[in-house]
């Protein structure tokens, strides 16, 4: 099993009381362990999560920080099988110069924040940072849902324009499925998804209503849309993702048991908690 979507930081970023994982990497082994994952991605943190007072911790945080933070602490052998994420504003002026860096440093992939860097999806002004990820292959895992700022600056069909103007960009659109309020844009993933080879169904916090009586509500059920997106574009693009430490060891069991619950054969099932990851980013 690889999964995917985990956050880490430094210990003492998280509040401890509300996140007993602590979100650091040895919480997210702890779990890995427990619940015999094989792999998973982890994603350098955002500088806001980054304590100030880090024995690490230079003159002025940056993201390349975060970042270092995240590559030194892989070097660990104990994390060998954690899978880098790097985190980038991607209208910052290095921007491209930090994703080359760290692709060449072993990581995989980029997580991509609208809402916490303030940049509209399908931005034009953006497209030296989306062609620089197509040309390495580095895979970007896009939040959507809502969080804050502005929504229409991040609502998943803008992926659509990103996604025809860079072809052969890996694209992954999260919480698909679920989060916060994230059921009412789903059909705008589904037309992404169906209209794009190159976009997958991230379905991060699909299976468990995040809002009070969500799951008492009609419009949520995610068996029913994990079902669709399985008709509409094959279990050869559904990527399942823990979000860690918001989600620990409890959820993760849950999820499993929910994905495994379902009427597919086993080899759809392995292929969403793991297989289709493995082959997006290149991982034997």
């Amino acid at each position: 099993m690889f999964i995917n979507h985990c956050h880490t930081a430094p210990e003492g970023c998280f509040d401890e009381k509300k996140i007993p994982n602590k979100g650091t990497l040895e919480g997210l082994k702890e779990v890995m362990d427990e619940a015999k994952v094989e792999r998973a991605v982890a994603f350098a943190p955002f500088p806001h999560f980054m304590p100030q007072d880090a024995s690490w911790y230079s003159c002025n945080l940056s993201i390349r920080e975060c970042n270092e933070w995240l590559y030194k602490s892989l070097q660990d052998k104990k994390y060998k099988n954690m899978v880098g994420f790097a985190t980038i504003d991607p209208k910052e002026k290095e921007a491209c110069e930090i994703l080359e860096e760290y692709t060449k440093k072993g990581f995989k992939g980029v997580k991509m924040h609208p809402p916490i860097f303030r940049f509209k999806i399908d931005d034009s002004s953006l497209d030296g940072f989306y062609n620089t990820a197509e040309k390495l292959g580095m895979a970007l895992l896009f939040h959507t849902g809502v969080h804050g700022w502005r929504i229409n600056e991040y609502f998943p069909i803008l992926l659509d324009n990103v996604a025809q103007r860079h072809p052969k960009l890996k694209i992954i659109i999260e919480h698909t499925i679920g989060w916060g309020a994230n059921f009412f844009t789903f059909d705008q993933s589904l037309a992404v998804l169906q209209n794009n080879p190159n976009t997958y169904a991230g379905i991060t916090g699909s299976f468990e209503p995040i809002l009070p009586h969500m799951d008492k509500s009609p419009v949520y059920n995610p068996k029913a849309r994990l079902l669709l997106l399985l008709k509409v574009i094959g279990a050869e693009r559904i990527i399942y993702g823990l979000d860690y430490p918001y989600g620990g060891l409890d959820k993760l069991k849950k999820d499993i048991k929910f994905i495994y619950s379902l009427k597919i054969s086993r080899k759809e099932k392995e292929l969403i908690l793991g297989r289709n990851l493995e082959k997006l980013l290149g991982i034997e």
